[in-house]
């Protein structure tokens, strides 16, 4: 009896669990099909940067979870929102500059909307030899427009290679195709969707689809209280799980009673079958002791008609007394059968929990209880802490609570003024940092240098002679043509600064003036750089 409803003893392997994944034309895997086998195995997926690691991860969050809502390329690190659902479709893979700098495209492997992106994952039960296939068929109607996508959803295995390959280009036929697969769902929502195949999976809520979509890209755990409490804990109410567990007790009680008495009844019933073929034993035993009567002798006939008259007659009572116990017996039996087929519907309709299962489950209320009480311990101590009083009524608990925000909430706010500070402070810092490397690099290149240009202008006359291949010593500033006499040397620096910036006006050959121009309004110098030309041949 307490093997009734074991049909799987292995759990190694219990539970649907992911058999293979197939994606095609998702991402950079451009026009060919990608599986991954893990056959409801853990998977270690290694790989270089820019491999496809993140993309199998939001391919796989993107079956299982509504698109908006999902963080894309979450597994890489990013902060941010570096990836949509559209540069997965259009297979976007780099962005560049306009000409004019004044805009950026995307760069992608599918550039227009006429292709199909798959997604598609198996899921198996070993236990009950179960299949539940999801896919997902994306296309758009124009590059303007937005992604749409087919929700499909099957009880046998599908693969993209051998169902998909010929698949219909127009909307409307692949919706037909679709429903010519056996045992196949197509649903016009991701709601309906998630709701069926959530219904499939055996799921009560959506948390354990938020615990995934958390975890399978989570470098961190921030808070490991707040972690289990949003997302490994069901709300659920004790009390009121304890009362539907008794009643199921005390329903199963009375199923096991009658089970028992139905049990007594068909002992009954086998005593009474064996009666039957004893009354049938001695039947024979009459009809053959008939037989030889009609054999003997008169004399002996005669001698022992009354014995004979006497044990038909006691043997004929004893018959109809076991015919009516009998016909009772086996009315009494078609009802034990009526009462124990009903009984079993009782059973089915009530799921068919064992008892030991149900015991199991109140051990489980109880540790539940424990460890409720020893969070009240906790409470208790973590309030004393805090100067709060101990609750002796549920208002109490609430103003504890309302305290505990309040304070929370300053402590919060105290945070971040003191993160914005830091940031404030670590910017300064920076700026500080570069002007000082700034000043130490142009302080060292005064020290080689005759002159007080800096360094910025003297790297672009370095780059605009290494590009139009002539000679520095052709393209001189007037500060570098201006000498001052040794025994006025003390006058350089103010010289200098009194010169400012016509002193670090570049002098070129007027012979090069075109293409010194036209280098100079095809370069963005960010800087201001004074150039004139000057005829070498006239006379000064």
């Amino acid at each position: 009896m307490s093997d009734m409803f074991e049909f799987y003893n292995d759990d190694s392997s219990a539970g649907f669990r992911l058999d293979y994944m197939q994606m095609y034309n998702w991402g950079t895997f451009h026009n060919h099909v990608v599986t991954l086998p893990l056959k409801g195995k853990s998977g270690l997926i290694t790989g270089p940067n820019g491999s496809g690691k993140s993309t199998f991860i939001d391919g796989i969050t993107t079956l299982l979870y509504p698109a908006h809502r999902v963080r894309y390329n979450q597994a890489s690190g990013g902060s941010k929102v570096e990836r949509k659902i559209r540069d997965y479709f259009y297979g976007t893979y780099n962005t560049v500059y306009s000409e004019d700098e004044t805009s950026v495209r995307d760069v992608s492997l599918r550039p227009d909307a006429k292709h199909l992106s798959i997604l598609l994952a198996r899921f198996y039960n070993e236990g009950t030899d179960q299949t539940v296939t999801l896919c997902q068929i994306m296309y758009a109607r124009d590059r303007s427009s937005q992604i749409e996508r087919l929700y499909v959803i099957s009880r046998h295995p599908l693969r993209i290679e051998e169902h998909f390959a010929q698949i219909p280009t127009k909307l409307a036929d692949i919706r037909k195709y679709i429903q010519t697969l056996p045992g196949t769902e197509l649903h016009p929502s991701f709601s309906a969707y998630a709701k069926s195949f959530q219904r499939l999976f055996a799921m009560k809520s959506d948390q354990p689809l938020e615990l995934f979509h958390k975890t399978i890209s989570m470098k961190q755990v921030d808070n490991y209280t707040d972690f289990i409490r949003q997302l490994m804990l069901e709300p659920n109410d004790p009390a009121e799980q304890l009362d539907t567990l008794i009643s199921h007790f005390d329903n199963l009680s009375n199923v096991h009673d009658r089970l028992e008495e139905l049990e007594r009844q068909r002992e009954d019933m086998d005593r009474l079958f064996e009666d039957v073929r004893k009354w049938e034993g001695h039947n024979e035993d009459y009809q053959r002791y008939a037989k030889n009567e009609e054999l003997i002798s008169p004399f002996g006939k005669f001698l022992r008609y009354d014995f004979a008259s006497d044990e038909q007659g006691r043997l004929s009572v004893e018959l109809a007394s076991k015919e009516q116990v009998l016909t009772r017996l086996t009315g009494k039996l078609r009802d034990v059968n009526t009462d124990l087929e009903s009984t079993r519907g009782a059973i089915a309709q009530n799921g068919g929990q064992r008892l030991n299962e149900l015991k199991i489950e109140i051990d489980d209320i109880s540790t539940r209880l424990e460890a409720v009480r020893h969070h009240a311990d906790t409470y208790r101590r973590l309030i004393r802490q805090l100067a709060l009083p101990f609750p002796e009524a549920e208002v109490d608990f609430e103003q504890n609570k309302q305290d505990i925000r309040e304070k929370a909430d300053s402590i919060e706010e105290r945070k971040k003024d003191l993160q914005e500070r830091i940031i404030e402070l670590s910017s300064s810092i920076k700026a500080l940092k570069d002007e000082r490397s700034d000043i130490e690099q142009e302080t060292l290149s005064l020290r080689g240098r005759k002159n007080n240009i800096d360094l910025k202008t003297l790297g672009i006359r370095q780059k605009m002679c290494e590009e139009l291949d002539i000679a520095v010593e052709e393209l001189p500033f007037i500060a570098e043509l201006v000498a001052v006499k040794e025994d006025q040397r003390l006058w350089e620096g103010a010289i200098e600064r009194h010169l400012n910036s016509f002193a670090r006006t570049l002098l070129f050959p007027l012979s090069r003036k075109e293409e010194i121009e036209k280098w100079i309004n095809n370069n963005h110098l960010r800087s201001l750089l004074v150039a004139e030309p000057v005829d070498l041949d006239e006379e000064i």
